[in-house]
């Protein structure tokens, strides 16, 4: 069950262009965990599962909002499809 807001995300990048929407992205992730003032519920699906995954660039910020208390649902089929469920971190 979630409890409050659920945040959807399911691109790794912003807007059409890959080479700003990533950096856009990875701005937007690296800024959130300062500004959410409550924990909450992240979903990941499609190629936002990438944002889960050991080597993504916003890990770090995704962990800081998992250790103030933030859920991180990363969607199996998705991670399965890109044969990367090992990678999830």
């Amino acid at each position: 069950m979630v409890d409050g807001t659920l945040w959807y995300a399911r691109s790794d990048s912003l807007g059409a262009d890959p080479a700003i929407g990533g950096a856009l992205f990875q701005a937007f992730w690296n800024s959130l965990h300062e500004r959410l003032t409550e924990p909450t519920t992240f979903a990941f699906v499609n190629r936002g599962v990438f944002l889960t995954l050991d080597d993504s660039p916003v890990r770090e910020s995704l962990q800081a909002l998992e250790a103030t208390g933030s859920r991180l649902l990363s969607c199996g089929t998705c991670l399965d499809f890109y044969h990367a469920r090992e990678r999830l971190s």
